[in-house]
């Protein structure tokens, strides 16, 4: 286990946590156990659950990915379109946990015409948006929206970096494309990140808080 990364996930989701439990309006969606215990997380993974998922799927999952499961074996909620990160042993590939949306989605959605180059920016606000949905059906869905099913987080095998993370993608039919990160954990951290923006923005963040 990477400890460094684990350390990591935990002051992440620490965080989160903590943006939950201050807002009224978060808590009234939480579980029962959430309330009690205070900790939106689920208990962690095992190895043994996570080799499980990876046998299952033909993969390895991506480090970051991998890490948070050690931590969390799912977590609800991530944000205001994400209600759940789905415990590892309910992810899937999407053609086969939504066969018509994959369908749906690469037939009707324009892609857009970037070269690989561009497309693998992730620091250009207009190229992190490109879409390709000819990776959404071989991609793995890891997170769904509060009620519409077209909001979700996939992890994309077909684009691997060096250090083995796999691309994430925030899908939403609202979008102007997709919104696309180099690791899930980017993902995540933007996550976090944009919901302390909005309560600095609303005046209810704590002036301790960093």
């Amino acid at each position: 286990m990477n400890t460094l990364a684990t350390g990591d996930w935990t002051a992440i989701l620490s965080r989160l946590n903590a943006l939950i439990f201050r807002s009224d309006d978060w808590k009234k969606d939480l579980t029962q156990e959430a309330l009690s215990t205070r900790w939106c997380g689920l208990p962690p993974a095992s190895e043994s659950e996570i080799l499980e998922a990876e046998s299952r799927l033909e993969v390895t999952l991506p480090p970051s990915y991998r890490s948070f499961l050690s931590i969390s074996n799912g977590w609800r909620p991530l944000s205001h379109f994400i209600e759940r990160l789905l415990p590892v042993q309910q992810i899937n590939l999407f053609r086969l946990a939504n066969p018509e949306a994959a369908k749906m989605i690469p037939e009707y959605y324009q892609n857009d015409d970037f070269s690989d180059e561009d497309y693998l920016d992730y620091e250009t606000p207009r190229h992190m948006v490109a879409l390709r949905t000819h990776y959404y059906p071989d991609s793995i869905l890891v997170g769904r929206s509060w009620g519409c099913e077209d909001d979700m987080i996939l992890l994309n095998p077909s684009i691997v970096f060096a250090n083995g993370e796999w691309e994430a993608i925030f899908f939403a039919n609202w979008l102007p494309g997709n919104q696309r990160y180099r690791s899930f954990r980017d993902l995540v951290m933007e996550s976090v990140n944009g919901l302390e923006r909005i309560e600095e923005a609303r005046g209810t963040r704590p002036t301790n808080s960093k």
